[in-house]
């Protein structure tokens, strides 16, 4: 009995090993979503304003449904032009960016957009949507390479601690 209480024993060493690096290297996966989510957004808020000069509210209010990292961003900028403080765009914009995403460039590019909205004609507008957009997708690259890298690292590293955790422990 005590032979397979200490092989259970390791095997649940191991097995944590492994969640434990996975665990770590879940935030280059999640950084890789939300990037993808906001140029995915980018896209849309572009579209809807270079086809049908849709109101920003009307977009944003759009965009809070949509499933992802977005969502409570676009929901937090809405309620706020809805509530009608009379603060600028660019302000609402910054601090619901601050709010909602971890720092990192892609917030900042998505940051810096927001200083361009609402000040300008539609095409330029666009012009600035599709700048940050190609911004980001740089970004995602950049995102992609990191999880190839680092991401496999750290989960190698989980496996190889819990190995060796329960090679010690037998």
């Amino acid at each position: 009995m005590e032979f397979y209480a200490k092989w259970a024993g390791a095997l649940l060493l191991a097995a944590s090993g492994m969640l434990a690096g996975l665990g770590a290297s879940h935030e280059y996966v999640r950084r890789m979503r939300e990037i993808e989510a906001m140029i995915l957004c980018m896209n849309r808020m572009r579209a809807e304003i270079e086809l049908r000069l849709t109101p920003m509210n009307d977009i944003f209010r759009a965009l809070s449904v949509l499933p992802g990292p977005c969502a409570a961003f676009f929901l937090d900028l809405s309620a706020a032009l809805e509530s009608g403080g009379g603060e600028p765009l660019d302000i609402l914009w910054r601090r619901a960016a601050e709010e909602n995403f971890r720092p990192c460039a892609a917030r900042d590019i998505l940051a810096e957009l927001g200083a361009s909205l609402g000040c300008f004609d539609a095409g330029q507008e666009c012009g600035a949507i599709a700048y940050a957009a190609g911004r980001l997708e740089t970004e995602l690259e950049q995102a992609r390479r990191d999880n190839a890298t680092q991401g496999v690292l750290r989960r190698r590293l989980g496996a190889a601690a819990g190995i060796g955790l329960a090679i010690l422990f037998l």
